[in-house]
């Protein structure tokens, strides 16, 4: 009997468990990436990864559209100094505010009278360092050279024009107007009294108590003045003096005297009377005086120089007409 062939076992072929193998290696490999993501990647609630604080305008890139903004107003430039550094007693250097209006300092004008008579006094008057008025009495000695020194000193001068005196105060002057002569005659005598080499700039009267509180003569007259673009000063000789009324009605600039500073030619009783024109003028706002070149005037005036020049504002007598 014959002998069997012995029977080989076939191996197992290892083809087989390959796609196994690869899907099992899958499997493992998505679920570590699976645990790395929960683990790492997974946004959590509640919590930002804190690239996510991140403006989405820093990943825009440069093509990207922009969306159009406004522009901020510029910061306002940095004091040049600090509060530090500014000076402590800078309010002290400041200068003194203006006085509000209305509390302008009150203001006053001299006029010296009877210029032309006499030459040395009134030099030395024209010489003081303050702002007097000068009346030029017209035809007299000195009259021409006191009248050039003040026009060179840029000071106001009038012509104080004779008028006629009451009965009780007679004299008489050179181109004096009277009330006896006729308008013509009237006129030409204002003519001849006007008519001067000197530059003036208004009139006053001397003496006139007779002749100012004649309302007709008086027109006379300040028509004439009015034609020559002057103003008026009323010397008031009299209390019932109209030329300053008159001279308002016909539209001329005029203004009154206050006081006289020297009637009494003592010197004491003239700085009375300056002590009087500035409480006037502090009452009043202005005010006006008239003295005459004799030498107790100029003596008061140099004494009272300083006080007129700190109690009030002294001016040329055109700055108080109106």
């Amino acid at each position: 009997m014959a002998r069997r062939k012995p029977i080989k076992k076939k191996r197992k072929s290892t083809s087989g468990c390959l796609p196994t193998t690869i899907i099992l290696t899958i499997l493992v490999i998505l679920s570590l990436a699976a645990t790395f993501y929960f683990l790492f990647l997974r946004p959590w609630p509640g919590l930002t990864p804190p690239m996510a604080t991140r403006s989405h305008s820093t990943t825009y890139s440069s093509s990207a559209k922009k969306t159009p903004t406004i522009p901020l107003p510029p910061a306002p430039p940095k004091p040049l100094t600090t509060p530090q550094t500014m000076p402590v007693k800078k309010a002290a250097e400041t200068p003194q505010p203006e006085p509000a209006a209305g509390t302008t300092r009150p203001r006053v004008a001299i006029i010296i009278d009877d210029i032309g008579n006499t030459r040395s006094v009134a030099e030395e008057i024209i010489a003081i360092d303050l702002p007097l008025s000068f009346s030029i009495i017209p035809h007299t000695a000195h009259a021409i050279h006191l009248a050039g020194l003040i026009n060179s000193r840029s000071k106001d001068l009038l012509i104080h024009i004779p008028m006629e005196a009451s009965e009780t105060q007679k004299s008489s002057a050179p181109g004096m107007l009277l009330l006896s002569m006729t308008k013509e005659t009237l006129i030409n005598t204002i003519h001849h009294d006007l008519d001067t080499p000197y530059r003036v700039i208004g009139v006053n009267n001397h003496m006139g108590s007779k002749f100012s509180q004649d309302s007709n003569a008086m027109r006379v007259f300040l028509k004439e003045i009015k034609a020559r673009d002057l103003f008026f000063i009323d010397s008031l000789t009299t209390a019932n003096s109209t030329g300053y009324s008159v001279a308002r009605d016909l539209g001329i600039k005029t203004a009154k005297r206050d006081i006289f500073l020297d009637n009494d030619q003592n010197p004491t009783q003239i700085l009375v009377q300056i002590g009087r024109l500035i409480k006037l003028a502090q009452r009043h706002g202005s005010a006006i005086g008239i003295g005459h070149p004799y030498p107790t005037t100029l003596a008061a005036l140099r004494s009272a120089a300083t006080r007129l020049s700190q109690d009030v504002v002294m001016v040329p007598v055109h700055e108080l007409v109106n």
